[in-house]
């Protein structure tokens, strides 16, 4: 419950710092000042870890389970375990996940929808521009390209995206 987390305000899509014990308050709480989202709790040291399995698809597609240099300067981060945590209403916006992940998501209450975009040389273009913008947070990003899908995932079903 002492543990700092970090925390995404959606509206401003901006980081800061909370207790889990806090969040989990603020989670269970139907009156909420603003809208939170949880999606960089790496658990693979914890005792929760011991609870949920990747996917062997995730780890057979992991260039950072598969090809990390065993004497790399640098550790071998963990990338396999996270915990996303979202209330109603709450987004993470575009970005790309860092290099060398597959990425699965089993969602377990709700439903979580997700946009997609090929990573074309073009659209890659057109996202670097985008994020670099003054004005990014007031332009979906999924309206400058030619194909945005949409996928719904629903309680109880798992999403893998691989990693290139």
């Amino acid at each position: 419950a002492d543990k700092v987390i970090d925390v995404i305000d959606v509206a401003r899509q901006a980081d800061s710092k909370m207790k889990l014990g806090e969040f989990v308050k603020y989670y269970y709480n139907p009156q909420r000042p603003k809208v939170l989202n949880v999606i960089s709790l790496e658990f693979s040291d914890t005792k929760m870890a011991e609870l949920v399995v990747v996917p062997d698809i995730a780890q057979k597609m992991s260039w950072v389970e598969n090809y990390w240099p065993d004497d790399s300067f640098f550790p071998k981060p963990f990338v396999q375990k996270y915990c996303l945590m979202g209330v109603k209403d709450s987004y993470t916006d575009f970005h790309i996940d860092f290099g060398g992940t597959s990425v699965w998501y089993h969602v377990l209450w709700g439903e979580k929808i997700f946009y997609l975009i090929k990573p074309t040389e073009a659209n890659l273009a057109l996202y670097e521009a985008w994020s670099s913008s003054p004005n990014q947070s007031e332009v979906f990003f999924g309206e400058r390209v030619d194909n945005c899908y949409k996928c719904v995932v629903r309680q109880g079903t798992t999403l893998f995206i691989p990693t290139g």
